[in-house]
């Protein structure tokens, strides 16, 4: 071993004693950045896998953290970014791949992609010119986030086979969050609610998640793992729509077909128990 190896191990020894001594947390963040980093260098695609099909339950997540295991909601909202950190490291470390010639295909820019960006831009003017910056970054953040993963995905080199058991991971955590919506609103109480984090920052249940079919009799809204009826029932509805389109063909296996009417059927009717009247 060289004398550089044998220093850069003794260093990095001494770091991870120094954070441990002073800063557990900042140690337990820096062993899972450097791990993330290595992932996201060797593989990509299994990063960026992992990122969109844990999305779904980010939310149920922080909830849990809170009504749950009694962490504060401060600390759970600083660990809510988390997902942006992962997206950072994939932008940086993609970049760095290209720079260094690792990642040498082409990426084609479409008309869309200038409209992206001119969205951007504006609103990012208009982030700057707000009242209160906090609330400018969090609109931006909600509606501009959730390209980053599309436009990851076009940068990470990745196979049809790569796409495909993406789609079905996807379709399977669809399937997840839809029983435990249909579980939810059929067994779950306004006590269950709160328990599990449920709630707003003024500790009440939103009233978006229980609605009164009879006067005075209210009724809980499937909510699932993601942050709203509403929502979920977006997701449902794209779910069902894809299932319906991969089952057109009529070369496709008998057992997948058999998967995507069940899961049709689930979805269908979680997406009735979340009372989303734009769906329904």
């Amino acid at each position: 071993m060289s004398k550089s190896w044998l220093l850069a191990m003794i260093g990095c020894a001494l770091l991870i004693a120094g954070l441990a001594t002073w800063s557990p947390v900042a140690l337990v963040v820096l062993v899972v950045g450097v791990s993330v980093a290595v992932l996201a260098w060797l593989r990509p695609f299994y990063l960026l896998a992992l990122l969109i099909l844990t999305l779904p339950v980010h939310v149920f997540a922080m909830r849990f953290g809170v009504g749950q295991l009694g962490l504060s909601s401060d600390f759970m909202d600083k660990l809510a970014f988390w997902k942006e950190g992962v997206m950072l490291i994939l932008i940086a470390v993609l970049a760095i791949r290209r720079l260094v010639k690792r990642d040498g295909f082409r990426v084609p820019l479409y008309l869309f992609d200038l409209g992206v960006a001119c969205v951007a831009l504006l609103m990012g003017v208009y982030v700057l010119v707000a009242p209160r910056l906090g609330i400018g970054v969090y609109g931006f953040r909600n509606y501009l986030e959730p390209l980053i993963p599309f436009y990851l995905l076009r940068f990470t080199s990745v196979t049809r086979r790569d796409l495909r058991n993406l789609l079905a991971g996807m379709m399977l955590v669809s399937m997840v969050i839809a029983v435990f919506g249909i579980y939810q609103a059929n067994f779950w109480t306004f006590r269950d609610l709160y328990d599990w984090g449920f709630r707003d920052a003024n500790g009440k249940i939103p009233d978006a998640f229980y609605m009164a079919i009879v006067e005075r009799q209210p009724r809980l809204r499937a909510v699932s793992t993601v942050t709203s009826p509403n929502e979920l029932g977006l997701i449902l509805m794209q779910t069902i729509i894809l299932s319906v389109v991969l089952l057109l063909p009529r070369e496709r296996p008998g057992w997948q077909r058999v998967a995507l009417t069940g899961l049709i059927t689930v979805t269908g009717l979680c997406l009735l128990f979340t009372f989303w009247r734009s769906g329904i």
